[in-house]
């Protein structure tokens, strides 16, 4: 729907930007996964169409409003720093939008529509504070996820399971090794 204030159309359908719209699906694809899992850039791009380096870039404005938690390395991804009933749309819109979608628009005593575009920012506001991204999560367990890695207190990984060397512990103890490991 096209709605002419001031001089220039106005489209309601298009009041949140492409940027914003994609850091909403972003966060509810997140918000999607199992409690406590990490998933990777790479099972975002693949489940959401989009390049592994957008998805990238939109981490890191979500990292940046406190939204997802981030763990590096091999078998890191990410998770919700908050829970997606407690994250409104609004915030989303006001941490990674453009000003135009977070900001009133300017008072102007020569415009005669500002009180249209200031009530119409208000709705919205009002509007998307009232939505939150936990109603748009559906859990679904298909995700690629990784379990959240258990840290110690000095931020060591536990070694992966599997991953113990079959060896001698010194050298003295080689040829008992070899005999064993020929027989």
């Amino acid at each position: 729907m096209m709605v002419k204030i001031s001089n220039k159309p106005f489209n309601t359908s298009t009041m949140i930007s492409k940027k914003t719209q994609l850091c909403i699906d972003v966060l509810i694809s997140v918000g999607s996964t199992p409690p406590g899992a990490l998933v990777t850039t790479h099972a975002l791009a693949q489940r959401l169409g989009i390049s592994i380096s957008h998805i990238e870039t939109i981490m890191v404005a979500l990292k940046a409003a406190g939204f997802v938690h981030s763990v590096r390395g091999p078998g890191g991804g990410y998770s919700m720093a908050r829970h997606p009933d407690h994250i409104s749309v609004w915030e989303v819109v006001h941490a990674v939008g453009t000003p135009e979608e977070t900001q009133a628009p300017p008072t102007s005593d020569a415009r005669l529509t500002h009180a249209l575009e200031e009530s119409l920012h208000k709705a919205v506001k009002q509007h998307l504070s009232a939505q939150s991204i936990g109603e748009f999560v559906q859990t679904d367990p298909a995700w690629d996820t990784r379990p959240a890695p258990s840290r110690l207190s000095l931020g060591i990984g536990p070694k992966p399971t599997g991953w113990f060397p079959v060896a001698p512990n010194s050298v003295f103890q080689l040829s008992s090794f070899l005999q064993g490991a020929m027989a």
